[in-house]
């Protein structure tokens, strides 16, 4: 219920290990302003995580809840070895944790019913929660706002231990990040508040990124002149563009370096900018959990792109499952019949994503044709398609 990364399964053992993430948390005008510190790195400074965190540090039943945790922990280490806590803390003390009196919580699981009787082999959210803020505002010393600024971009071509080479761009913060690296997290519980917080992310500092001509350079450890190199962009959001996100409110967004098995539908994404003059915007989201099918076979959870395509006349979305494991599963596009809000469009695509994890990672064709507001098309994948021609085809089906 608390713990959604390594950083606040520490926190929880630590003596006011929360306090230390947050560097301010006060009420001005109805409004929580909510800083977080030094210690928070830049991946976990996410507005999801400030509305999770500042739920636990204002409500004083869930912290109480939080506290006893270490308070238990700590008394049963002293009662074992007052001499020496550390040494029961070594050899291992079970958690426990006080359960405060509560208002009556929903909770969603898995599992399974005999009769009267339910066996809950997982619990994916919890809700009935009233958040103490209606309104936040966000800070974190990562969060700055971009200002392009006329000048020669610097690139260097470094050596990799893999078989190709790619150009990095030095003005980027994730310049030394591996997109292709393997993530391994366990699924979240999710918390579902009555009154979602909305969350307003504030940008003191600026960073002033050049829009002129690409220059390659060989200063910097491991540098090259020699050989063929692929020029690639790590400034953006994705390899070789600046798509920008969709304003999303209740899908849960992650960033693109844990969309793994997404990387060619990230190319041709590259390609379909370059080829059309579309309006282009892009989003990835967890698949829900509770299946199999939302666990990739490297342990990390399964990720889906969302793309919104726009022209002069209509908006399209195309909605593309990872597929690291090649998993047998058609691309969706989805046409809007009417004019409806961006809101009821992540309502569909939502129920279509815990439909998909229903059905065992296979679209639930019965859900597809009950949808009245919208036609979607299955787009279905083929071994031999070159990206070039993967984005060829998109645009033959979007206008």
């Amino acid at each position: 219920m608390f713990i959604n990364s390594k950083l606040l399964a520490n926190s929880l053992l630590e003596p006011h290990g929360l306090e230390q993430l947050i560097d301010k948390c006060e009420f001005e005008r109805n409004v929580l302003h909510f800083h977080l510190g030094n210690r928070v790195s830049n991946t976990m400074a996410t507005e999801s995580n400030a509305r999770h965190i500042s739920w636990i540090y204002l409500d004083f039943k869930i912290k109480a809840m939080w506290d006893s945790v270490y308070r238990i922990l700590f008394s049963q280490a002293v009662n074992g070895s007052p001499i020496n806590p550390s040494i029961m803390l070594r050899r291992g003390i079970p958690l426990s944790v006080e359960l405060p009196p509560t208002s009556p919580i929903e909770m969603t699981v898995r599992g399974e019913k005999f009769s009267n009787i339910m066996l809950v082999k997982e619990i994916i959210a919890f809700g009935g929660f009233t958040h103490p803020a209606n309104e936040i505002e966000f800070w974190h010393h990562s969060k700055k706002r971009q200002e392009p600024i006329f000048g020669e971009k610097r690139l260097r071509i470094t050596s990799r231990s893999k078989n190709e080479d790619i150009v990095i761009n030095d003005e980027s913060e994730n310049a030394k990040e591996d997109t292709n690296q393997n993530v391994f997290e366990a699924p979240p519980t999710y918390i579902k508040f009555i009154n979602y917080p909305v969350v307003r992310t504030r940008k003191k500092s600026v960073r002033r990124t050049n829009t002129g001509n690409d220059v390659i350079v060989n200063s910097g450890k491991g540098g090259k002149s020699s050989g063929g190199a692929k020029e690639v962009s790590v400034q953006d959001s994705i390899v070789g563009g600046d798509t920008p996100p969709i304003d999303f409110q209740t899908l849960e967004l992650v960033p693109m370096t844990e969309a793994i098995g997404l990387e060619d539908f990230f190319k041709m994404i590259s390609v379909l900018k370059e080829m059309t003059s579309y309006s282009i915007r892009m989003s990835v989201v967890r698949v829900p959990p509770g299946k199999r099918f939302s666990i990739c076979p490297n342990g990390a959870r399964r990720t889906c792109a969302i793309v919104q395509v726009s022209n002069a006349s209509s908006t399209k979305y195309i909605v593309e499952v990872a597929r690291p494991d090649n998993w047998s599963i058609s691309m969706l596009i989805l046409q809007l019949l009417k004019d409806i809000s961006l809101k009821a469009v992540e309502n569909e695509i939502k129920l279509l994503l815990d439909g998909l994890v229903q059905e065992g990672g296979h679209w639930d064709q019965t859900l597809l044709n009950r949808f009245n507001n919208m036609d979607i098309e299955k787009v279905k994948h083929y071994s031999n398609d070159t990206i070039e021609g993967w984005s060829k085809k998109i645009v033959n089906k979007l206008f």
